[in-house]
């Protein structure tokens, strides 16, 4: 060893730097191993509210499809598998999901369109919105109103439409006008990487809507218990406040009548002392 090494450990041993360095060593490691503690628990803190949050966010998307299916169901009168299987096709080759497909299927619907009808606007409307940027409600509102004979915003946006009579848009004639303007603008959108993107976002999302589907019945049994408990605890808490009540209003008379009968006694009392302080 260099006599250089042999002064500085010298003085590292006489100074007592040598057992200084060895403790900041421990402490080190006892940092490191209180660090790689507090990541594993967080780490299972965060999966855990992961978990929550996924199972949270697949129920509520399997309600929001029951919903919107229920809504056009009700605006038709019965349940329209060909329109439901649509919305699932669309979505497949769009970038509109198919809850909010439904939902213009069950506007129509409540419009008096029939089904076929409703079969031909959606795709329409979904084409028209990809292509001027307008969104699937308004291309829906604005294509229904064709039928009523007036071009309306679309006359403006959509030129050829002015050359339509009355009784041709009333026929739907409009409808295919802009089929063959705009047919294939929405499935064009789905091949750039940011109509790629959404349909992976559209995909996982029907996952998570079916994996919610198959919690249900199990959320909907425990959301009835509560419901049943809350009611229940509810009704226990005002009998309670009310037996309390008849209780405490109970016991205040009993009180009142043993203050006049004590009263009276001291009274009583009174009236014999009086007497005796009379006879002297």
């Amino acid at each position: 060893m260099a006599i250089g090494d042999k002064i500085i450990n010298y003085i590292f041993r006489v100074s007592g730097l040598d057992e200084a360095e060895k403790g900041t060593k421990k402490v080190d490691n006892s940092l490191k191993k209180l660090a790689g503690t507090a990541l594993t628990a967080g780490a299972a803190y965060f999966s855990a509210r992961g978990i929550i949050q996924g199972l949270t966010t697949s129920v509520q998307l399997a309600a929001q499809q029951e919903l919107a299916e229920k809504k056009l169901s009700q605006a038709l009168g019965f349940t329209s598998q060909a329109l439901i299987k649509q919305s699932s096709e669309l979505q497949r080759l769009t970038n509109f999901s198919d809850d909010s497909i439904i939902s213009q299927q069950a506007f129509l619907a409540e419009l008096n369109f029939t089904q076929e009808q409703i079969k031909t606007i959606i795709p329409v409307a979904a084409d028209l919105a990809s292509a001027t940027g307008m969104t699937l409600e308004s291309a829906v509102r604005n294509t229904a109103k064709t039928f009523s004979g007036l071009s309306g915003e679309l006359g403006e946006l959509v030129p050829q439409l002015r050359e339509l009579t009355a009784e041709e848009m009333k026929a739907g004639k409009a409808v295919e006008v802009m089929a063959d303007l705009f047919g294939g603008a929405a499935q064009a959108q789905t091949e750039t990487l940011a109509g790629t993107m959404e349909g992976l976002f559209l995909a996982s999302s029907d996952a998570a809507e079916s994996f919610g589907t198959m919690l249900a019945p199990a959320v909907k049994d425990i959301a009835e218990f509560l419901t049943d408990a809350a009611i229940a605890a509810d009704n226990f808490f005002s009998n309670f406040n009310d037996n309390m009540r008849d209780i405490e209003d109970e016991t205040l008379n009993r009180l009142s009548s043993q203050l006049e009968q004590l009263k009276g006694n001291i009274l009583e009392e009174l009236g014999k002392t009086h007497r005796v302080s009379d006879l002297w």
